[in-house]
C-alpha cells in the first residue's frame, strides 16, 4: 500500500462548499483590489477569475487556505495584477483608458458611480508605480492592518509604514505638482 493511499484525501463536496463560501464572501473585494490596480472594469473581471481558479486549485490541495483566506486571497490578486501590468506593453496606458472610462460616460452600476467619485484619487493612484499603488489601495481602499500587508509582502508592519509614508509622501507630491499646473 503507498502512502498516498493512506493520507486521507478531503471530501470533494466539501472542498466546493468551501470554494462557493470563499468565492461568496470575497469575491467583491478581490475584483475592486483589481480593478484599482489595473483601471479596466473587463480587466479586473479576467484577473478575478484567475485568482479564483488558483483558489480552487489551492483549495483542493490544502483545505486549510479556507479557514484565514483574505490575505492569501489578496496577495495571489496582487502577483496576478502586478503581472498583468509587467506584461502590458506600458503600465500607464491606464491612466488613458480610465480617463476615457470616466469622460462623461453614465454611470453603470454603484461600482462605476464610485469611480466617478473618486477620479482625482484613481488618477493619483495610476501615477504611483505598481508597489506603491498596491500598499496604498490594501491600506487606503481594503482597510488591511499593517500585519495583513506585511504577511502578503513577507516583512515587517514597520517596513510596510515606512513604505507607506513614501508612498503617500509621492502622493502628495504629485497632487501639488498637479494643483501648481
Amino acid at each position: 500500500m503507498t502512502e498516498s493511499c493512506l493520507v486521507p484525501r478531503p471530501r470533494e463536496d466539501t472542498i466546493d462548499q468551501a470554494f462557493n463560501e470563499l468565492f461568496r464572501q470575497q469575491r467583491g473585494r478581490v475584483f475592486n483590489y483589481c480593478l484599482r490596480m489595473v483601471a479596466r472594469r473587463d480587466t479586473a473581471e479576467d484577473l478575478t477569475q484567475e485568482v479564483f481558479i488558483k483558489a480552487l486549485t489551492a483549495l483542493s490541495h490544502n483545505p486549510a487556505l479556507a479557514d484565514s483566506p483574505v490575505v492569501w486571497l489578496l496577495t495571489v490578486a496582487r502577483n496576478q495584477c502586478l503581472d498583468h501590468l509587467r506584461r502590458q506593453k506600458s503600465w500607464r496606458q491606464a491612466v488613458v483608458r480610465i480617463g476615457r472610462m470616466l469622460a462623461g460616460q453614465p454611470s453603470e452600476s454603484p461600482v462605476d458611480q464610485d469611480l466617478l467619485d473618486r477620479y482625482e484619487g484613481l488618477w493619483l493612484l495610476q501615477q504611483l508605480n505598481p508597489r506603491q499603488r498596491s500598499l496604498l489601495v490594501l491600506k487606503d481602499c481594503m482597510a488591511l492592518s499593517y500585519e495583513q500587508i506585511a504577511e502578503m509582502l513577507g516583512t515587517t508592519p514597520g517596513s510596510v509604514g515606512v513604505m507607506l509614508h513614501r508612498a503617500r509622501a509621492r502622493a502628495t507630491r504629485l497632487l501639488q505638482r498637479r494643483e501648481g499646473a
